[in-house]
């Protein structure tokens, strides 16, 4: 098992995760939760997010769809368009 572990504490930058509750594939908001932890306990020295959409899958896009409904993935969609937007504009040096 310890094979599997990606050492996310050892990426260079700010972390942003994008979860659906009801993915399909595989359960991606207890990974996620699971990196966050992980960041918390090394005290990762940038800036990391978790945001999970509920009734949205592994997608989060309703045209391809693996777990969720059409609504939550759309809303998930659009959400996380906007929020990787934020995220990425923060960045910006000023």
């Amino acid at each position: 098992m310890q094979k599997a572990v990606i050492e996310v504490e050892k990426i260079g930058g700010p972390i942003l995760l994008l979860s659906g509750r009801q993915d399909n594939l595989w359960p991606s908001a207890e990974m996620g939760d699971m990196i966050c932890t992980r960041l918390k306990e090394s005290r990762f020295k940038y800036i990391y997010e978790h945001v999970k959409y509920d009734d949205a899958g592994h997608t989060l896009n309703e045209h391809y769809m693996l777990g969720g409904t059409s609504d939550g993935n759309k809303r998930a969609r659009e959400q996380s368009t906007k929020r990787m937007l934020e995220f990425l504009n923060a960045m910006e040096v000023k």
